[in-house]
């Protein structure tokens, strides 16, 4: 294990790859870091002052290639709420896994249980039925929320979470159908609106790379547009909705908001379209030096700012990284790590070129940009192919059902996968898991599936 006090830091300043650390023990430091572009600083805080002082909702849309600072936007604009306004609740969605609102509405429910705890849902919904405001809802949305004020909170919750219920399951609860993408989208109108006029606080919904939308179908794609613009409309207060996503998910020729749907294009004023152009060389190395600050033991107080490294090789490092934040953290970091391999004191300009030279294919790997996002061809099958591909899937969901919620993909497939090939079980399995309704887990001797509750 590297021992980062010789450089006077208590850690690698620099996330291993580059990108925002999610889950890490300090990652509202990090997402304090966002220096080096003061002027989108203040543009975000303006945003959530203007959500604090009741601007009406509004769709806002953080475009930039990959590697330019998207999701740590994000995350200043969680942590920045938590801190300033007791009155907006942040909720972070890393992607939305598949189109429409179902996919949404699953995503969001998932980020209240994580960040607010299921027992939140289940007192929003005593709240409102207890108090004397009503809103006009489908008969099936009122049935969940008294059922899950009432102790049926799991069965409810797979009711609004998009799971199919059987006639019986769905007595219970008093609801007639399953969930649609049309009570998906009045679903999560109703549950904005209860955060604000029951609980008093306002939703700040932040939605991670959007591209992946552009994977599906166009039909789906068009769909998914159409869901937030209707979500846009029907919401006149008390949430703010903030994507980030590559420049495709609005230029695309094919898939884009532009060319699909104008009129999701038109709630975004010029002023909520946010683009992240790459850094200059001075603001990047601002930006190298703020993470070497955030990390600097206490008792460091006789090195210079930059230390391990000496000017020229930040600077080096910045021409190199082409304006993206997160080639420039990813080459800080290998050479932070070489410097303490190599046992060097000081990490200068010709170590910086040494390193490159001799770690040419693995550094080219690492900063390696993804391809565009692209739609794969499109698999036509008739629409008796489509019954019999639904029934085994909710034939799959049964059996995990009855087995605990978890089984290993070969027994699933031995249990529910009969008359298939096991390519084709095994397509259907990635299917449930784009929709969000499953997880395959590696194992080292296959998969384990586990059933998304």
């Amino acid at each position: 294990m590297m021992d980062y006090r010789s450089y006077a830091l208590r850690r690698n300043p620099f996330p291993h790859h580059g990108s925002f650390p999610l889950g890490d023990e300090n990652e509202e430091m990090y997402a304090s870091l966002l220096i080096g572009r003061g002027e989108l600083k203040e543009k975000l805080d303006s945003k959530l002052r203007n959500l604090r002082e009741g601007e009406s909702s509004s769709l806002i849309l953080i475009l930039g290639d990959y590697g330019s600072g998207k999701t740590h936007c994000l995350k200043y604009l969680e942590y920045r709420s938590r801190q300033k306004y007791s009155n907006i609740i942040p909720l972070y969605i890393k992607t939305v896994p598949g189109t429409g609102m179902k996919n949404l509405l699953w995503s969001f429910v998932k980020s209240i249980e994580s960040a607010l705890g299921r027992e939140y849902l289940v007192n929003l919904a005593r709240g409102y039925l207890s108090s004397e405001w009503r809103m006009k809802m489908s008969p099936d949305i009122e049935n969940f929320l008294n059922a899950i004020a009432t102790g049926k909170t799991l069965l409810a919750l797979r009711w609004l979470m998009g799971y199919r219920l059987e006639y019986e399951e769905r007595k219970i609860l008093g609801i007639v159908a399953d969930m649609d993408e049309i009570i998906a989208r009045e679903s999560l109108s109703v549950l904005f609106k209860l955060f604000w006029r029951i609980n008093g606080v306002k939703v700040l919904l932040l939605i991670d790379e959007v591209e992946e939308v552009l994977k599906y179908d166009r039909r789906l794609v068009y769909n998914f547009y159409v869901g937030l613009r209707d979500l846009i409309d029907n919401v006149s207060s008390g949430m703010m909705m903030v994507l980030s996503a590559t420049p495709a998910i609005v230029y695309d020729e094919e898939k884009g908001i532009v060319t699909l749907n104008p009129a999701l294009m038109s709630r975004i004023s010029d002023e909520n379209l946010i683009e992240l152009p790459p850094m200059n060389k001075d603001s990047t190395i601002r930006l190298l030096l703020s993470y070497l600050k955030a990390f600097r033991i206490q008792e460091a107080r006789r090195f210079t700012e930059s230390y391990p490294f000496e000017a020229n090789s930040l600077k080096l490092i910045a021409e190199l990284s082409e304006g993206l934040p997160r080639k420039a953290l990813i080459l800080a970091g290998i050479m932070i790590r070489e410097g303490l391999a190599h046992r060097k004191s000081v990490i200068d300009e010709d170590f910086v070129r040494r390193i490159l030279k001799l770690k040419k294919e693995m550094i080219e790997e690492v900063l390696m940009r993804p391809l565009i996002v692209t739609a794969p061809q499109p698999r036509y099958v008739r629409a008796s192919e489509e019954k019999e591909e639904e029934a085994v899937k909710l034939k799959i969901i049964k059996v995990l059902e009855s087995r605990g919620g978890s089984e290993t993909r070969y027994k699933l497939y031995l249990k529910a996968g009969k008359g298939l090939k096991k390519e084709e079980f095994y397509r259907l399995l990635e299917n449930l898991a784009e929709e969000g309704k499953i997880r395959l887990i590696k194992r080292s001797r296959g998969y384990r599936i586990k059933l998304v509750i």
